[in-house]
């Protein structure tokens, strides 16, 4: 069978891909991200540049496999260094968790920079919230050209993995 012949990036627009999309981080109110697509010629550089110890360690030892503590740590480098490219409406906090207000009571929100990006995603207590740019940077549907979500668009909101046959079973089943 040529099923190797399909094009597995049917759809996916590579500017939106490697630019970016704003994603909102539903664990934090307001947060919103702009992340490029997981699987750019950016990533998988860096993710084979990430794993080279470790494969060569497995090649070595057979029964090796990867901590989860650097499993963790690839990960956010990957997410800091080749997906996250800004983000906004990051809520400033003091050390007891209360937010910060400027002198007329605004909110004070964090700037971006991949430093701050690199310290919040290593917290263990934040690990929602890399699991949260992570599920983002993995959502094709997000990074689709416009004719391909116009399609969608008529659809109803389906979770991935969830065929256009589903979607109209679900959609006479409701009406």
């Amino acid at each position: 069978m040529g099923f190797k012949a399909i094009k597995l990036e049917a759809g996916i627009d590579q500017k939106l891909s490697e630019d970016g999309v704003w994603h909102k981080i539903y664990c934090i109110e307001g947060f919103e991200v702009k992340l490029a697509r997981a699987g750019t010629k950016a990533w998988e550089r860096l993710n084979n540049k990430l794993l080279k110890v470790h494969r060569e360690i497995k090649d070595r030892r057979p029964d090796y496999t990867i901590s989860t503590e650097d499993g963790l740590e690839i990960l956010v480098k990957q997410i800091v260094e080749t997906s996250l490219k800004d983000w906004r409406n990051l809520p400033d906090s003091d050390e007891d968790g209360n937010l910060l207000k400027d002198k007329y009571g605004k909110q004070v929100y964090i700037p971006f920079s991949k430093k701050t990006a690199y310290e919040m995603l290593r917290d263990p207590e934040l690990r929602p919230v890399l699991e949260e740019f992570n599920d983002c940077c993995k959502r094709d549907r997000a990074y689709r050209l416009e004719a391909t979500k116009k399609t969608e668009q008529d659809l109803p909101n389906m979770p991935d993995g969830v065929s256009g046959t589903d979607a109209k079973e679900k959609v006479a089943y409701q009406t």
